[in-house]
């Protein structure tokens, strides 16, 4: 039943946006990415809401959050202006832990 749910909040997830994904499922761990603007930083994010309930769908019981921080990735930004330059896009990650 609790995985039922978990993958529907995941698919509800990848649905809605690319915003909040799964990057990793062990079942009772995982890693869970945000992204958020850099002027509002990452625990401002709106999204890190969306994370935060993905995670309590997995783990009704409670979870523990081993580590975080920034995952970067590189976008390139296409445009009919020669010269455009790539620009970063700013992803947090939670990695996570069920609690038995």
């Amino acid at each position: 039943m609790r995985r039922a749910a978990a993958l529907g909040l995941a698919f509800a997830l990848a649905g809605c946006s690319q915003a909040v994904q799964v990057v990793r499922d062990d079942g009772d761990s995982g890693i869970v990415t945000y992204v958020y603007k850099e002027e509002r930083g990452a625990m401002f994010s709106k999204h890190r809401a969306e994370a935060l309930q993905f995670i309590t769908g997995k783990c009704p019981k409670g979870y523990k959050i081993t580590k975080e921080g920034e995952a970067r990735t590189q976008q390139s930004v296409g445009g009919v202006i020669e010269g455009t330059e790539d620009s970063v896009s700013h992803r947090w990650g939670l990695q996570y832990a069920c609690r038995p």
